[in-house]
């Protein structure tokens, strides 16, 4: 005969919470940000959390009196064992000190229910295959993902200030972009939160986040997931082995080199295929993906090995599993969407957008010329625009770079060399290409 195994729970956690509660009226104050009623697992310890919560919602003093009186109420108070069973608990504590350890530990215990729920509705909309399956598992990893924040520790206003004063030893925030004349206006891409690279087309966007992933993986050995909406793997390859051997594009494609150049590219293949073996760079081939499926990539990757940098070229290509009027509507759903990944994984995220046409009719760019713009200037805590300075010059072109939004430093322009031939972008403080 099979038994059947009880989902994971810690009674004696749950026991020393709410008797916490019933002795320390300040303990309510440390647990009600941690715990949600239904994190309880006995019947009886959840009446008597809730009878705490709403003792003190009505301005009264948590106790075994004031506790009592609302489950008596509520009709509740002689089926938790009547005041005794209060008594008992409170008897049996050691001491209130440490109720938020016991309530994190709790916590912990209710997520791992909360994960089996989903995994069990999963399985169970898996075999009935009511919806596609790239649609279920969009719908799985939402739930997994709110289940999973419910867990991250809350900063407290003297762990920030802390934060703020260690940074005042070290000016470079976040990861490094490896442009110096940028490092005024965007000293770094801050953890959970989202850069905006903006152009009109074939200015330079792909290139121009392809030698940020080259700068962070090859050169500071960072881990990066790259989602390409629009070109393939085999296009990326190219792409990378141009810039990292300084042999033009063209020549990559047709597989034609001189004596110098075949050495060139051996060794930038040989560090191309060590980045992918060591998993630091992460090349997706996201055509046709949803928002939906990106996320549940990257949470999937990040799990395996924690990311540095998630990369989205780019936000126009990609769509959702749901209907909306409106594009705007979509692209300020999928906005939403990657703030809410990078907040999630604590990562900042490079999202690729379009420019509204508009923009050549201006100079410089402005944030009104996003393309569908949605929600996109709302949520991103730094929008960069590429711009062509002298756009006859094939070959050796200069692209200003307009930090138009800085949540958190100043706004600026300033100019970087771009090589077309072979993609690379390269500061005018240092050597050109």
């Amino acid at each position: 005969m099979a038994i059947e195994k009880l989902p994971p729970h810690d009674i004696e956690a749950e026991d020393a919470v709410v008797a916490s509660c019933l002795v320390d009226p300040g303990a309510i104050w440390k647990v009600a940000a941690i715990l949600q009623p239904e994190d309880f697992f006995r019947e009886a310890n959840r009446w008597i959390y809730e009878a705490i919560l709403s003792t003190v919602a009505d301005g009264g003093v948590a106790n075994q009196i004031t506790v009592a009186h609302e489950l008596a109420r509520k009709d509740r108070l002689e089926q938790i064992g009547g005041t005794a069973h209060l008594s008992e608990l409170i008897s049996n504590l050691p001491t209130p000190v440490g109720v938020e350890y016991y309530a994190r530990d709790l916590l912990r215990v209710a997520q791992h229910r909360q994960l089996i729920g989903a995994a069990q509705w999963l399985a169970q909309a898996a075999f009935q295959r009511s919806e596609e399956p790239q649609v279920l598992g969009g719908q799985a990893t939402q739930q997994i993902q709110e289940i999973v924040a419910r867990g991250k520790k809350r900063r407290t206003g003297l762990e920030a200030l802390d934060d703020y004063m260690a940074r005042q030893t070290n000016t470079m925030r976040g990861l490094h972009l490896s442009f110096p004349s940028l490092e005024y206006a965007v000293p770094g891409i801050l953890p959970g939160e989202v850069m905006i690279v903006a152009a009109l087309t074939s200015v330079g966007k792909t290139a121009f986040v392809l030698n940020i992933a080259h700068n962070l993986t090859i050169l500071q050995k960072k881990r990066v997931a790259f989602f390409s909406v629009e070109m393939n793997l085999d296009a990326l390859t190219e792409r990378f082995l141009s810039l990292m051997s300084q042999v033009s594009q063209e020549k990559v494609q047709r597989k034609s080199f001189s004596e110098s150049e075949i050495g060139r590219i051996n060794f930038a293949a040989g560090l191309y295929s060590e980045a992918q073996t060591q998993k630091q760079l992460v090349l997706i081939d996201a055509a046709a993906w949803t928002v939906e499926q990106v996320l549940m990539e990257a949470h999937t990757l990040h799990a395996q090995a924690p990311l540095d940098l998630i990369i989205v070229d780019y936000l126009g290509a990609l769509n959702t599993k749901a209907a909306y009027d409106s594009r705007v509507q979509e692209v300020s759903y999928i906005s939403r969407s990657l703030k809410a990944l990078a907040r999630d994984l604590d990562r900042p995220l490079i999202a690729v957008s379009q420019l509204s046409r508009q923009a050549n009719e201006r100079d410089m760019p402005k944030l009104s010329d996003l393309r569908d713009s949605g929600s996109l200037e709302q949520d991103a805590a730094v929008v960069a625009f590429l711009h062509w300075v002298n756009r006859q010059q094939l070959i050796q072109r200069t692209i200003r770079v307009k930090i138009a939004k800085q949540r958190n430093g100043p706004l600026d322009e300033q100019e970087l060399f771009f090589h077309a031939p072979t993609g690379k972008f390269s500061d005018p403080k240092e050597s050109n290409p």
